[in-house]
């Protein structure tokens, strides 16, 4: 997988494609130095390199570089290392600024597209280097199934919101305490809890896993990497919203409230884009498949391709 990188101050956007070419060594990507649509070409051996390393041996490709398989360096040198160099300037920039919480950075991205395991890479090789990186998922504030259930039934007929995914199935304010929690975990006493999301439970429609299973941070913590399809998204004119489908209008009213809840504690921004929608039906399909050969719970393939038409096909995932 490769990436062309936009980057603006604070923000960071990419765009992962699909193609077979040449992947030569990894590299070390300045802070915002790629813009544009032209390839990447790797320069002289980097610090970075222990960093890919780490990675590839983290995804299970130990051994020399000439062994790995193409599509796993070209994932990690054209896609998580820039993203890491970039994260890794913006905690620097962070630092100088006088912050003294984590940095949060929000990583918005189609479902399916590989944005779990970037966070997993990207948290495994912080941690590597010393730092206290934490996890979070728009996914682990979804509402409870009956909670769910109550959404569904206030607006019946709305296929948007039969299930999880959208705007409105979200707790907010659960969402908000953990964020102002993590925000402010810089001492060494610093405890708490984030919720976690069994997406298996009820025949794939999901539950929140009860609060003894939350997984339990304690600072002081560095990072915080929080990443959803939706993060960061923002309400248009309702007359928009109605014009693209009638059953957005409640959805597009409930995202007015998420920028003031969430979005307020977020510093940096990434943004990964794709060329086509339709990529994220395919990927989420791939995603639950590898999870099921693995032994992990995971929706059925007829339940992943309910939940992607329920989030609207793609069209409102870009």
């Amino acid at each position: 997988m490769h990436v062309s990188i936009v980057a603006r101050p604070g923000h960071c956007f990419i765009q992962p494609y699909r193609a077979a070419a040449p992947v030569g060594r990894c590299y070390a990507l300045p802070a915002m130095a790629h813009a544009g649509g032209s390839r990447l070409s790797p320069p002289a051996p980097s610090p970075l390199d222990g960093v890919a390393k780490f990675m590839l041996a983290h995804l299970g490709h130990g051994g020399s570089w000439e062994t790995v398989p193409p599509e796993a360096r070209a994932r990690v040198s054209h896609y998580y290392l820039p993203v890491y160099a970039w994260i890794q300037d913006q905690l620097k920039q962070h630092r100088d600024a006088g912050e003294r919480g984590p940095l949060i950075v929000g990583i918005s991205a189609p479902q399916g597209c590989g944005k779990s395991t970037l966070c997993e890479e990207l948290h495994a090789a912080f941690e590597e280097q010393g730092l206290k990186a934490v996890g979070v998922s728009i996914d682990d504030f979804y509402l409870t199934h009956t909670e769910l259930q109550r959404v569904s039934g206030e607006h019946p007929g709305n296929r948007l919101l039969e299930k999880r995914g959208n705007a409105l199935t979200h707790d907010l304010e659960l969402g908000t305490a953990t964020l102002r929690a993590l925000s402010s975990a810089a001492g060494r006493d610093a405890r708490t809890r984030v919720p976690r999301y069994d997406k298996s439970a009820h025949a794939g429609r999901g539950d929140r896993f009860p609060e003894d299973q939350w997984a339990a941070v304690e600072g002081p913590v560095d990072l915080v990497l929080f990443e959803g399809w939706m993060l960061g998204f923002q309400a248009t004119d309702e007359e928009a919203a109605a014009a693209i489908d009638p059953d957005l209008v409640p959805i597009n009213r409930a995202l007015r409230r998420y920028k003031d809840a969430w979005d307020m504690y977020v510093h940096s921004w990434i943004v990964i884009q794709v060329a086509d929608a339709g990529y994220a039906a395919a990927w989420r399909l791939e995603a639950e498949q590898k999870q099921r050969r693995s032994g992990k719970p995971a929706m059925t393939d007829a339940q992943a391709r309910a939940m992607h038409s329920s989030r609207g096909g793609g069209r409102n995932e870009g």
